[in-house]
């Protein structure tokens, strides 16, 4: 799904996104505020992707590929979004933003070292130029138990 973001307005065909920053056991579908229905073989799409990464808000970045500066030590994931956000918001009002999510199988480990299967998911911000020439951008990536949906924190990347 895409999203177009110009400076000054927001483009947004997104359902309601509710911000439990990790109170839930179990993620919930953003459009119906239900528990999500998981299905191993099928991976989080859009609005779920966004969701899972708000409900993971509370996780610090420090001892993650997100920890790449001083200031990241002190940084959760929240900041990560508003920073992710907030770069393409704050862009001239001839400039556009691009939003997407990617996910796609892969295998990862758990913190004792076993093996589990994932999606590994990515939330990117891409922006152009009012010629929509390529003018930058960043992503949050991290990796999700196909069986349950949660996120692995130490799988965190940021760019």
């Amino acid at each position: 799904m895409r999203f177009l973001l110009a400076a000054s307005r927001v483009v947004l065909l997104l359902g309601s996104l509710a911000l439990p920053a990790g109170l839930l056991s179990s993620p919930i579908e953003p459009r119906s505020g239900r528990p999500a229905t998981i299905d191993p073989a099928v991976p989080p799409e859009s609005t779920q992707v966004i969701q899972l990464f708000l409900e993971n808000a509370h996780l610090p970045s420090a001892n993650t590929p997100c920890d790449n500066s001083a200031d990241a030590k002190r940084r959760t994931l929240r900041e990560e979004l508003s920073l992710l956000l907030g770069y393409g918001v704050r862009m001239s009002a001839d400039h556009f933003i691009a939003m997407r999510t990617i996910c796609e199988p892969g295998q990862a480990q758990r913190t004792d070292g076993s093996p589990v299967d994932v999606w590994v998911c990515s939330f990117h911000v891409e922006t152009t130029n009012a010629q929509r020439r390529p003018q930058g951008g960043g992503l949050i990536m991290g990796s999700f138990t196909r069986s349950a949906w949660e996120l692995l924190p130490h799988t965190l990347f940021c760019s």
